[in-house]
């Protein structure tokens, strides 16, 4: 009995020392844990607890067999696939902020892309991305991970696309391009920044030959335009690029030809496209 893990107190009681009380075992008997599963089956009860390491980044399900308050038994195990752990897991992502597992810029651009597409078409199916909607992606994306490590390899962007289905996902290429095309075959990004109309910056060579004003949504929603110089600073921020090159062109040209000699400044903007700079 002194040897065992476990064991029965068939005969106990009080022994007073002074002030002083103590617990003394008369009978007892060695056990096994396995014998109160066999005779008392109904008092055996299954917990499950999820567990987080916040210094590590890390969760895991903890099980244990219990009978009354004595734990018989208990293992630790992976968290992928619980839900209760995928919970925890993103709940501990949010409160450190999603940049734990995204840019958050990337994040903000995709949420004003697809509010301006929902705006431009409210039949596309292009419902805004809200927090709620956030919670439940980082969720799902939880449930394949086990630490944060693992949840930031995941591509939330493509996640949040993905849940519009691929019609609807279409309709926001198509409404809001992630690129548009430059005289020269040269492709630039489009930039949806939230409370500022969506723009391009791009050289200022390589909107040569360009005598239209860039617009998205099958041309509806001209962008704003940032001409840059050499430097990559903008001389000219517009949303009417043909009135840049009739009315501005020829003062920023004499700007331009006096800093930046070495580069090929054409009077006639629309007459080339992207010379060498």
């Amino acid at each position: 009995v002194q040897n065992s893990e476990w064991l029965v107190a068939a005969d106990a009681g009080e022994r007073r020392h002074g002030t002083h009380s103590a617990v003394v075992v008369h009978l007892a008997s060695a056990i096994e844990p396995d014998w109160l599963i066999d005779l008392f089956p109904e008092r055996v009860e299954e917990q499950e607890e999820v567990l987080l390491d916040e210094a590590r980044g890390r969760v895991s399900v903890l099980s244990r067999l219990r009978f009354g308050q004595l734990a018989l038994a208990e293992s630790e195990r992976s968290a992928r696939g619980h839900g209760g752990a995928a919970r925890l897991l993103a709940e501990h992502t949010l409160k450190r902020g999603l940049g734990a597992i995204c840019d958050p810029k990337k994040l903000d651009e995709l949420r004003e892309r697809v509010r301006l597409a929902a705006q431009l078409d409210p039949a596309a199916g292009l419902t805004p991305i809200d927090d709620a909607e956030l919670r439940a992606t980082v969720e799902q994306l939880a449930l394949e991970c086990a630490t944060l490590d693992e949840l930031r390899r995941q591509d939330l962007l493509a996640a949040l696309i993905a849940r519009r289905g691929p019609r609807a996902r279409a309709r926001l290429d198509a409404l809001c391009p992630l690129h548009i095309e430059l005289p020269g075959r040269k492709r630039t990004p489009v930039h949806y920044p939230e409370g500022a109309p969506p723009f391009v910056a791009s050289f200022i060579q390589d909107f040569f030959g360009l005598g239209a004003t860039p617009a998205i949504a099958g041309g509806r929603l001209a962008l704003q335009v940032q001409l840059l110089a050499p430097s990559r600073r903008p001389v000219q921020v517009t949303q009417d690029l043909p009135g840049f090159w009739s009315r501005h062109y020829a003062t920023v040209r004499q700007e331009l030809c006096r800093r930046y000699p070495r580069h090929r400044w054409p009077e006639d903007p629309l007459a080339t496209t992207n010379p060498h700079r």
